[in-house]
């Protein structure tokens, strides 16, 4: 496909750009403050996204059982926290041997800054200037 070009390229191309993966995101146990336990959120995330572009989408869903302060987000799975710098779509194609569906996360949360590896994603970084970094480094 020529850039600029308006046609929608080869069924091939839109199947890996238009590639979604559901996920189903739970509050860890510990960041729960209300009785009963929010229900999981379900989203739908890019395979070419990223995690932390999530938040905003997710955080308001989680926000009336978060404790206050909560401003720095995480994501895990199977206790496993996930690198925020990895697309979507590889993080799943790694760590799932036999994918599920919808895909099965945990968001945790931190009040106290400073305690989360850098390679972990925080709000107060800017994500944007962040990813140019790495793929500059890479």
């Amino acid at each position: 496909m020529v850039m600029g070009d308006k046609g929608g390229g080869t069924e091939a191309q839109q199947y890996v750009w238009g590639g979604a993966i559901p996920l189903q995101i739970h509050l860890h146990d510990s960041e729960v403050t209300t009785l009963p336990p929010p229900p999981p959120a379900l989203i739908l995330a890019p395979r070419i996204g990223y995690l932390p572009l999530l938040v905003p989408q997710i955080k308001p869903f989680f926000s009336s059982s978060l404790p206050p302060g909560v401003d720095t987000v995480w994501f895990e799975y199977k206790g496993l926290p996930l690198k925020w710098y990895i697309p979507t779509g590889v993080l799943f194609d790694l760590l799932c041997a036999e994918p599920e569906r919808p895909w099965n996360l945990t968001e945790v949360g931190c009040v106290i800054l400073g305690i989360i590896d850098p390679l972990f994603f925080s709000i107060s970084i800017g994500l944007g200037e962040t990813i140019m970094c790495s793929m500059r480094t890479a």
